[in-house]
């Protein structure tokens, strides 16, 4: 939470990498169980940018950014979605 964020280290040392981010798993179920770390990842991300506004190592500016990112992701974690069954 913002709380916790330390303008004074990296985005990348207090924002864990989803696994998501090295691999993306074939089987649907084991996708779904690894999706809600992709909600987390993107909240602190933009807990980040926010409280750090002024700093140099923020990432997203534009909050409407962070908006689009979360609701595509919901498109594709949201079971029985056309996304998220492939179809």
């Amino acid at each position: 939470t913002a709380g916790e964020i330390d303008c004074d280290e990296y985005h990348h040392e207090q924002c864990q990498r989803p696994q998501l981010f090295r691999e993306i798993p074939r089987e649907v179920d084991v996708f779904n169980a690894l999706c809600p770390d992709m909600f987390t990842y993107i909240k602190c991300s933009e807990e980040y940018d926010m409280k750090c506004e002024g700093e140099n190592h923020r990432r997203i500016a534009d909050p409407e950014k962070y908006a689009n990112i979360r609701s595509v992701l919901h498109e594709i974690c949201e079971e029985g979605s056309a996304l998220n069954e492939g179809k």
